[in-house]
């Protein structure tokens, strides 16, 4: 009977973290969490940001249950709002289905002037940096190829709300 008790022991144990990693809450934070994956990263890469910044409970499970649904190898690029509640299930469906946030970036600043203000503005919100707007702004060859010049640039951009992908680059 011991023998049977010290079985049942072990496999209620095990199915008690199986149900753990599958179905209870892997996200201590209280607050919403916006993971941002670069481009070109990589599965580990993903773990390692979710384990430094996304307060991850238990990173064993989520690191199972994506070998699992083959995320590894479907690392898409992007912003993706983790929830509070959210199980490793959860997370590792929303990141491997890659349909990450399009969100609003406003330009209604009065306050550029310049290519620079814009290109700051901008790249806060967004993956690549100021420096690559600012060239492909200032570049004569693509400025000649949509119709303005660099001191007509800034006329293009009316103050209003874009939908940006947070992966979209400078071009």
């Amino acid at each position: 009977i011991s023998i049977i008790l010290g079985l049942f022991l072990i496999l209620a144990f095990i199915g008690w973290k199986a149900y753990g990693i599958l179905y209870l809450d892997n996200v201590a934070s209280e607050e919403l969490y916006v993971l941002k994956i670069p481009s070109g990263a990589d599965y580990d890469d993903v773990l390692s940001i979710l384990a430094n910044d996304g307060d991850l409970i238990d990173e064993y499970g989520f690191d199972l249950i994506a070998n699992k649904m083959n995320y590894p190898n479907n690392v898409h690029p992007g912003m993706y709002e983790i929830q509070p509640e959210m199980t490793s299930r959860e997370i590792v469906y929303m990141l491997r289905q890659g349909q990450p946030l399009d969100f609003p970036i406003a330009i209604a600043e009065v306050s550029i002037q310049s290519v620079e203000d814009l290109a700051a503005s901008i790249s806060e919100k967004l993956e690549f940096d100021s420096i690559s707007l600012v060239e492909l702004l200032t570049d004569q060859d693509y400025l000649d190829s949509i119709g303005y010049s660099e001191q007509t640039i800034l006329c293009a951009i009316i103050p209003n709300t874009y939908n940006f992908y947070y992966t979209t680059n400078a071009r």
